[in-house]
């Protein structure tokens, strides 16, 4: 059996990559080990709670976002731009100044930044809406840390706010990762919302499937090897083809195709509560500015989006 193309893996790389290949009339098959699509893009209805795989949110100004979703049938409930910190054994809310205009004052005499700060802040979001993406990305990197030191920032905005939300964002505190994406970080919250599908993150990738005609994706079907023309599946069927295409996390690939193992992924845990109210009682992120606990970031869900709850 052949075709054009084989695709290894179900996730969203993979779904987006198989779409654009039907849209161009190709003969299309991909293999999916779970039992459903998705890869990281799962949710799981336990008790009435939909629960994400991780905690994961939308960034609606993600070019492939905007090019690629209908937005409106995933009917996204949204965070408010900004965060409530931890800050001396109290609560401060830092909200996007462009967005909210009126917080800055508020944020002023709650100690969370100065005027110098979002001076300096408004520089960065300056240079990251400059230009194009590809300018962004291509242009000379250092660290986040390096950047943001070299921009002059107060401790006080570095530690309650800077530092916590991008350690969520970067997955590691040492802020070690280039400033090509800080600015693009930067960039996608100045243009866009956090955003929650109604049926949770999964939602997006069902959507790209449901756009694959019937036949393309096969699920339960793991790869046990692959060449750049060619797969075999662990119950010994094998498939040729004029290319394909290995849309698998870093480890996985690397282990199907006999490459050089992959820089080991940033581990993180995220601990599901249900609890009788809302404790923070805004769709906002909370972030722990203190530093002084092993959790860095909460939110509750079913406030930005209600479906992620049972009623009451």
């Amino acid at each position: 059996m052949s075709c054009d193309v084989l695709v290894v893996g179900g996730g969203i790389a993979g779904l987006a990559c198989a779409r654009h290949l039907v849209r161009d009339g190709l003969d299309v098959k991909l293999f999916e080990a779970d039992e459903r699509v998705g890869g990281r893009l799962k949710t799981d209805l336990v008790d009435g709670f939909r629960l994400d795989r991780g905690f994961q949110v939308l960034i609606t100004s993600y070019p492939e976002v905007r090019d690629s979703l209908d937005l409106d049938a995933l009917q996204l409930g949204r965070f408010i731009p900004g965060a409530r910190c931890r800050v001396d054994g109290g609560w401060r809310d830092v909200r996007d100044p462009w967005r909210d205009p009126l917080s800055i004052p508020r944020s002023l005499l709650r100690g969370v930044g100065s005027w110098s700060d979002y001076a300096k802040l408004a520089t960065l979001r300056r240079k990251a809406r400059a230009g194009t993406l590809d300018d962004l990305l291509a242009a000379p990197a250092k660290s986040t840390a390096e950047r943001l030191r070299e921009a002059g920032f107060s401790e006080r905005m570095l530690h309650t706010f800077l530092e916590p939300w991008l350690s969520g964002i970067f997955l590691e505190s040492d802020l070690a990762t280039s400033d090509r994406f800080l600015f693009f970080v930067l960039r996608m919250f100045a243009d866009g919302h956090a955003a929650l599908p109604h049926d949770g993150m999964e939602a997006i990738a069902t959507q790209v499937a449901a756009e694959l005609p019937p036949g393309v994706v096969h699920t339960r079907a793991r790869v046990r090897s692959a060449t750049p023309t060619s797969v075999t599946l662990e119950n010994g069927e094998s498939m040729s083809a004029r290319a394909v295409v290995v849309a698998l996390e870093g480890g996985a690939a690397a282990r199907l195709q006999g490459l050089a193992p992959t820089p080991p992924p940033r581990p993180v845990r995220a601990v599901y509560y249900a609890a009788e109210r809302d404790p923070v009682g805004a769709p906002l992120l909370v972030l722990d500015g203190e530093g002084r606990g092993p959790v860095n970031h909460l939110a509750v869900p079913s406030t930005v989006q209600p479906s992620y709850a049972p009623a009451g």
